[in-house]
């Protein structure tokens, strides 16, 4: 389960940043206000839907309602957990930003809602500043060798 908090619905979940990894890797970022886990998907088991009635703008998020993509025989991209964010301390609230700084480093960012501590609007802001996290990874990403700072 994504996010244990029975109270956010499955439509809170959010794809907030994708990074290029290698020719079929990305790494995404997932997340709810709370929590924030990155993944690696494989572009290169997935079904390309490019110019089919999966790729239509008219139909989305329509057409995903009314047919299930995996009858339809689209495969969606295979995905394993390569970091749960939430459970690092001192991790902000909605995580929406990521870099890859080399194999080994990674950094995140939260929304800072446009930093209006002023705001009379409680949807907007609360006055939170950006923070900017780096983390250092147990394991190294698969990137290209010619993409690799050097350590």
């Amino acid at each position: 389960e994504f996010d244990p908090n029975s109270k956010n619905s499955p439509d809170e979940m959010k794809l907030s940043g994708v990074t290029f990894l290698n020719p079929t890797t990305l790494l995404v970022l997932e997340r709810t206000d709370l929590v924030a886990k990155l993944y690696s998907v494989d572009i290169s088991k997935a079904t390309n839907i490019l110019n089919t009635q999966w790729d239509d703008p008219k139909t989305a998020p329509a057409l995903e309602a009314l047919h299930d993509p995996a009858r339809a025989q689209v495969r969606v991209l295979p995905k394993s957990l390569v970091l749960d964010l939430s459970s690092l301390y001192g991790m902000p609230e909605k995580i929406e930003g990521i870099a890859l700084l080399d194999r080994h480093t990674i950094a995140v960012a939260n929304d800072n809602d446009f930093d209006s501590e002023d705001s009379k609007d409680d949807a907007i802001g609360k006055g939170k500043k950006t923070q900017i996290r780096v983390i250092s990874l147990a394991k190294p990403l698969p990137l290209p060798l010619e993409n690799v700072a050097a350590r």
